[in-house]
This record gives structure tokens, sequence and C-alpha cells, in this order.
């Protein structure tokens, strides 16, 4: 008896969590889809119907969805799974703008259907005897700068007032590798300005803040 009302319990406070944040992201304008089982190969190139779809306000992914069975038990997702994100929106006409694709895998950023940016692979440790990694670079520019083993890459884009698709598709976890996004993100900025992540006007900077 104590364990079923335990459980409704749980289900209970699930939902109203589900609840409570769909209502806050509901006018969040970053669709988010996750897809689990893909065959091998296609992860980067996801197709069908996604397990589960949400919205986000800007393009910074340091926490996913959990997923629970019917009797609220926080469940795996299949390893790996895939996070695809959609937005668009309009550049000012003129002005050179640079993007910035963070991921600690395999990623992919696209600009009305075409890849402009991709990171490698992340490569599990195996043996548990791997090299301490360098710490995190600081410069001058005000940006977090990328922990081991995220990846940056770079585009740029000149903007010309019309709306443009921006597509997010990363790979999350895999064989020896924590089913987590880390600091997966995309930015934007102009020359000599702090980017924020890509998203409507006033989204976070990428700063440590």
């Amino acid at each position: 008896m104590h364990l079923i009302m335990r459980q409704a319990a749980l289900l209970l406070i699930a939902t109203t969590a589900v609840s409570h944040a769909a209502g806050m992201l509901e006018k969040a304008p970053v669709r988010v889809e996750l897809f689990e089982n893909l065959p091998a190969g296609s992860e980067l190139t996801p197709a069908g119907e996604p397990m589960e779809r949400y919205t986000e306000p800007a393009f910074g992914f340091v926490r996913l969805p959990k997923k629970y069975s019917s009797q609220a038990f926080a469940l795996d997702r299949s390893i790996p799974f895939v996070l695809r994100a959609t937005y668009e929106r309009a550049l000012a006409p003129g002005q050179e703008f640079r993007f910035r694709l963070r991921a600690r895998g395999a990623a992919r950023l696209l600009i009305d259907g075409v890849e402009v940016a991709k990171t490698e692979k992340q490569k599990p440790n195996t043996s548990g005897d791997d090299p301490v990694p360098a710490p995190p670079v600081i410069d001058e520019s005000g940006h977090r700068p990328p922990a081991h083993p995220h990846q940056d890459k770079f585009v740029s884009l000149r903007g010309d007032g019309r709306a443009h698709k921006f597509e997010l598709i990363a790979v999350i976890g895999g064989k020896g590798l924590m089913p987590t996004p880390g600091e997966l993100a995309v930015s934007f900025g102009k020359a000599g300005e702090i980017e924020r992540l890509l998203g409507p006007d006033g989204a976070p900077h990428l700063t440590d803040a």
C-alpha cells in the first residue's frame, strides 16, 4: 500500500513539473526534438518521429528533460540519443556575424539546410589512464572558454534582413560516454561584441554568468 502511494506521489510530482515547465516554455521559440534508437551511422541525419518534443528560449543546452516510466521511475535513453533544435530569425542587413558551435561530441550546425559547421566525435576514456587535460584558456574576450573535451567551430554570415532557418543536430552520449549535453550551445555576435546564445534579441551572453 505504501509503495503504491509513493509511486502515485512521484507520478503527480513528475506530471506537475512537466506541466509547469511546459507553461513556462510554451512561448519559447526554439523547437527541440529528442530521437532515440536511430540506426548506426544516421545519428546526424535523424528521420522519423522523435521520442519527445519541447521548446527552449535559446540555443543553450546544459540539461535535458528526464524520461519517466508510467510509474514515475526515471528511465535511461538509448545509447546514444540525438538532439535536434530549430529556430528562425533574421539578421540585420549588411552586418557580419560570427557563429560559434560548441559541443563535446559530434554535432552539426545547418543554415537553411546547408551544413556550415561540424564537430567531431568525442573519444571515450577506455583505459582510465588518459593524460590530464589542460585547463581552459581564458582570453580577454569575456566569453566562457570551452572546457575539455568541448570543441568550438566558427562560421561567418552576413545579414540580409531575411529570416533564415538555423538547425542544430547533436549526438548525446555513446558507448563509454556520459549521456549529457555538456555545454552544448550555438552563439553569435558581431566583431568586438560578447556573443549571445542563438535566439531572440536579449538572449543570454556566452559568459560564465
